[in-house]
């Protein structure tokens, strides 16, 4: 066994747990930038289990999922006992497999860190853990998704980030503050949608389904239509696909509940920014939650009355009233002369008695309404055009000589 790999990946104490579970067939997944190493961590752990004798161990790479959490569907499909988790992990509690995590040993300064630690303290009189902005939070390590969830989560705290790559000390969060606000941005368009897709970017997470099952409930009583996308890692491409969804709620781990890019026609926001916009009458504190299982709750949510007063739109810029999509959907059925709806600014539709085109204040309550307003559907199989030409035998041969040319030249 190589010295670094004996360290770096713990192998004696990943052995040791797995002697103490009696585990015979172990799943080590890897993270991309790990995965140069699996071969070799996968060699020295089954010559530290030589003596155990029967313990197998297969390497999981390229996760359906975020790599930070583990993959519980993957690890199934080798009928694993448990799961070694290796790198950088958001410690979501799993579902059903045990899992056991190697973080790996990165390199640091103390010396250095701890200097500039105490040039910090003594330019603020702050402690580093009464209430949490009192103390000061010190981050060694890189300005990545992690420090950024800190950043959020803890918004009233003074925070410095050490890196210890670099041998750098970092005080300006100023950057990720802009992050906040963009979120808050956000909220408020999402107040505006009708159509909500819920995106599942986990499978393994505990209480995944809770959430889930808590967000169409939420949707549901703020009068707006959701549906549930399982699509593994979303990415631009795969959400232009449902353009009639003018928000995505995306439920992960805390570590990836942010996704955010300009690339995106629709935002996505987390369940936590999901509640405030959907949930009448809910203000912002300056709390800000990230991991869902703190929004689990086994209340019944509260369908906001019919009669409620219009609200103010910052993005419109003018007060409107939300849509009930359940009261439009029991109108429309007994309404059996035409009525000509707006469907958007650039289109007409005509909504009749067999339902046609549902369309109310001039926006599609579902994905079908959607669908049956757009002038171009897509391809299907009924065309109601001109019947096509029937096919005729074509030309065979080469461009020196076809077989008819050929026919004529030899009369």
């Amino acid at each position: 066994m190589e010295p670094d790999i004996g360290t770096r990946y713990e192998i004696p104490r990943t052995a040791e747990f797995l002697r103490a579970g009696a585990y015979t067939r172990v799943a080590l997944q890897f993270p991309d930038e790990m995965l140069k190493d699996a071969a070799a961590v996968a060699r020295a752990l089954r010559q530290e289990l030589a003596s155990g004798g029967g313990v197998r161990v297969f390497v999981m790479a390229d996760t359906a999922y975020n790599s930070c959490c583990v993959d519980e569907v993957g690890a199934s499909h080798i009928d694993a006992q448990c799961v070694v988790h290796y790198g950088h992990a958001c410690m979501s509690p799993t579902s059903n497999l045990p899992a056991f995590f190697v973080f790996g040993k990165a390199p640091l300064d103390v010396h250095a860190c701890a200097c500039l630690m105490l040039e910090c303290s003594r330019k603020s009189n702050k402690r580093i853990l009464e209430k949490m902005e009192d103390y000061l939070i010190f981050w060694i390590g890189q300005d990545n998704s992690a420090f950024a969830n800190i950043v959020l989560t803890f918004n009233k705290c003074e925070i410095v980030r050490y890196d210890a790559t670099e041998n750098q000390l970092s005080t300006d969060v100023s950057h990720l503050m802009k992050v906040l606000r963009r979120r808050y941005y956000l909220v408020e368009k999402a107040k505006d949608a009708s159509i909500i897709g819920i995106l599942v970017g986990t499978l393994g997470v505990a209480g995944y389904l809770h959430i889930i099952k808590q967000m169409k409930e939420l949707i549901k009583a703020a009068g707006k239509k959701s549906y549930t996308l399982v699509m593994g890692r979303p990415n631009s491409a795969k959400l232009a696909n449902f353009p009639e969804c003018e928000v995505f709620v995306y439920v992960s781990c805390a570590q990836t509940a942010l996704l955010d890019s300009k690339d995106f026609l629709a935002p996505v926001i987390t369940p936590f920014e999901a509640v405030l916009a959907f949930s009448r009458g809910r203000e912002w504190t300056g709390e800000y939650l990230l991991d869902f299982k703190d929004l689990i709750t086994s209340e019944k949510q509260e369908v906001a009355s019919a009669a409620e007063e219009a609200r103010f739109s910052f993005i419109k810029g003018a007060y409107v009233e939300d849509n009930r999509a359940q009261e439009n959907m029991e109108q429309s059925e007994t309404e059996t002369s035409l009525a000509l709806a707006e469907v958007t600014e650039k289109a007409l539709s005509i909504q009749n008695q067999n339902n046609d085109a549902v369309l109310y204040q001039g926006r599609a309550m579902s994905s079908i309404d959607y669908l049956k307003a757009r002038s171009y559907r897509g391809l299907t199989g009924e065309y109601e055009g001109p019947a096509p030409d029937s096919i005729l035998v074509g030309r065979t041969g080469r461009a020196a000589g076809y077989s008819d040319e050929k026919t004529q030249s030899a009369q």
